[in-house]
């Protein structure tokens, strides 16, 4: 899938010394750059993080575009049409691998002019049909790793005609991320540490299929 991700990075900080904490430098393997935060962090990407601030900090952000090979989820759309009547479904399947589930669901379906909108019928999931908007709607709490998700409607059509259905999905996830961008802490020139590093993922997602 083609990727464009904007990110931030947040740290937070416990070192031994009781006065203040040891400045330390991120480095990044692919060579992405940041966009540092000047009150915490330098441009050679140096962090120091005063004493007093406390839980998670943001020093940097970032906005990369990226072809991703293996998504944390296959959103896939079947259509299938007979005659004057038609029918779209929806499936969401999650990585076995993934680290942790995905959370808030939301599925959305655009439905075209050609479409009956009075003949609408939801035949999986608890859909509900927006005629405003014309778009067709599910949500799902939870799904966990591995497992799958499938949603399904059916109409009439006013002619027979080349059917398009734009997808579109919204999630988020505590645990895993998106494109293959890694992080590692590093002691500062001048600023002699033992470091232990540890790095937590989450993302916020949105997917279309057109």
């Amino acid at each position: 899938s083609q990727v464009s991700v904007d990110g931030s990075i947040q740290a937070q900080v416990q070192c031994s010394d009781a006065r203040k904490n040891a400045p330390f430098k991120i480095v990044v393997d692919d060579g992405t750059e940041l966009e540092q935060n000047p009150d915490f962090m330098s441009i050679t990407n140096v962090v120091a993080i005063p004493k007093h601030e406390i839980g998670m900090v943001p020093i940097a952000k970032y906005s990369i575009s990226r072809i991703v090979h293996h998504m944390p989820l296959l959103l896939e759309r079947k259509v299938t049409a007979e005659g004057l009547y038609c029918r779209i479904a929806i499936q969401v399947r999650t990585k076995l691998t993934n680290v942790g589930d995905l959370h808030a669901i939301r599925i959305t379906v655009a439905v075209p002019e050609t479409v009956d909108a009075e003949s609408i019928g939801i035949i999986h999931g608890d859909g509900i049909y927006d005629e405003l908007k014309r778009t067709i709607h599910w949500n799902l709490d939870e799904l966990k790793k591995g497992e799958s998700f499938l949603v399904a409607a059916e109409a009439k059509l006013w002619e027979e005609s080349e059917l398009q259905f734009p997808v579109m999905l919204r999630c988020h996830s505590s645990h895993d991320q998106i494109s293959e961008m890694n992080l590692k802490v590093v002691s500062a020139e001048g600023h002699p540490s033992s470091i232990q590093f540890s790095a937590a993922y989450s993302f916020r997602l949105l997917h279309r299929l057109p």
